[in-house]
C-alpha cells in the first residue's frame, strides 16, 4: 500500500455538527407536526442533504417541496451556527495540520458548500485542504464513492493511493467502494454506526498518522 493523499470527511470528523443537523431538522419539522429521535436521524450522516429530506418525505408522508424543505433547514442551520459556532472535534485542528504537513489532503463532505467553507474558516483549516468538495454536487451521495473519487481525480492521484477517514457508515461504505483505504472513527456524536467495513477503526483522533501506513 502506498498512500500519497489524505481524505477528510468533515461533520463528525472535523466538527461536531451532527447534533446541530439534527436539531435544525426537527425545527424544520415541527411545523408539520413531525418529529423523530437521533437513533431514525443516525441513518443519514455523510448523505446529501436532498436525499435526506427526500427520503424523510417518503417516510413520514410530507408533501412540501423537498428544496424548499432544504431551504428552511440551511435557515434553521444558520441561526444555530450563529448562535453555537463551529466546535472542532477533539484532535481534529491538530491531525489535519500535522497530515498537511506530509500529504496533499482534500475535504469530502455531504453538506452544503457554504457550510463547508463556514466551517473550515472558523476552525481555522480552510487554506490547508487542495480541494474541498460537497456532496451536493454529486449525482450520487455516499455511500456511492462518487465524492471520493472525485477528491482523488482533484488532487491528481489514484483512488487506491488515497486514505480517507469517516465517522459513518455510509461514508466507509462510499470510501471502500472507491478502493481507498478507510479509517474508521467512532464519534459517538453520530449516532450508532457500522464501521465495521473500515481497514482501521479508532476512538480518538491523536491516535492517528497516516505516515504509518505506508
Amino acid at each position: 500500500m502506498s498512500i500519497k493523499a489524505v481524505i477528510f470527511d468533515m461533520d463528525g470528523v472535523l466538527v461536531e455538527s451532527e447534533v446541530r443537523n439534527y436539531k435544525a431538522k426537527l425545527e424544520v419539522l415541527s411545523r408539520f407536526g413531525v418529529s423523530f429521535d437521533y437513533d431514525y436521524y443516525s441513518q443519514f450522516p455523510g448523505n446529501s442533504n436532498l436525499y435526506v429530506w427526500n427520503k424523510i418525505k417518503s417516510d413520514f408522508g410530507i408533501t412540501e417541496d423537498t428544496k424548499k424543505l432544504d431551504a428552511l433547514d440551511s435557515e434553521a442551520r444558520r441561526t444555530l451556527i450563529k448562535k453555537e459556532g463551529h466546535i472542532a472535534v477533539c484532535g481534529a485542528v491538530e491531525l489535519v495540520r500535522r497530515t498537511a504537513q506530509k500529504f496533499p489532503i482534500a475535504l469530502a463532505s455531504g453538506s452544503p458548500m457554504w457550510i463547508i467553507e463556514d466551517a473550515m474558516k472558523s476552525v481555522g483549516l480552510y487554506e490547508l485542504f487542495s480541494a474541498r468538495i460537497s456532496g451536493e454536487d454529486m449525482k450520487r451521495c455516499k455511500p456511492y464513492p462518487d465524492i471520493f473519487l472525485a477528491a482523488a481525480k482533484a488532487l491528481g492521484v489514484k483512488s487506491d493511493e488515497c486514505a480517507v477517514i469517516e465517522d459513518s457508515a455510509n461514508g466507509v461504505a462510499a470510501a471502500k467502494a472507491a478502493g481507498m483505504f478507510c479509517v474508521g472513527f467512532v464519534n459517538e456524536n453520530s449516532g450508532h454506526q457500522d464501521l465495521s467495513s473500515a481497514d482501521m477503526i479508532i476512538n480518538k483522533l491523536n491516535m492517528l498518522d497516516f505516515s504509518t501506513l505506508n
